[in-house]
């Protein structure tokens, strides 16, 4: 799934919350206890400044799930993260994609 930010921003949105609380309760249902964020960015914004706001989406993020997996009795997920800052843009031509403005996050069972 994704969880989709604010222009500039890496503060989780009421929406995103809910998003990150409903993988964690997937999570722990399921027993798949390890997920894999990557902090994406649009366009605007040079290349420096778009891959520490996509570290600050992609570590808010984690720190959020796993506080509720913990809320939900899973004590060591493994949550790891990965900066693509706009290198994964879908925009072309100077068009700013507001869907860049990501997490994306992928579950995946503990081996």
């Amino acid at each position: 799934g994704h969880v989709h930010f604010n222009t500039s921003s890496s503060t989780l949105s009421p929406e995103a919350k809910t998003a990150l609380r409903l993988m964690a309760k997937e999570m722990a249902d399921t027993n798949l206890t390890s997920a894999y964020l990557v902090g994406r960015t649009d366009r605007a914004g040079g290349d420096s400044a778009n891959l520490v706001l996509a570290r600050k989406r992609a570590d808010a993020a984690a720190a959020y799930l796993k506080k509720k997996l913990a809320g939900l009795g899973v004590m060591n997920p493994v949550i790891k993260t990965e900066t693509m800052g706009e290198y994964l843009s879908t925009s072309r031509d100077g068009v700013v994609n507001l869907n860049d403005r990501k997490v994306s996050v992928l579950i995946y069972p503990t081996i």
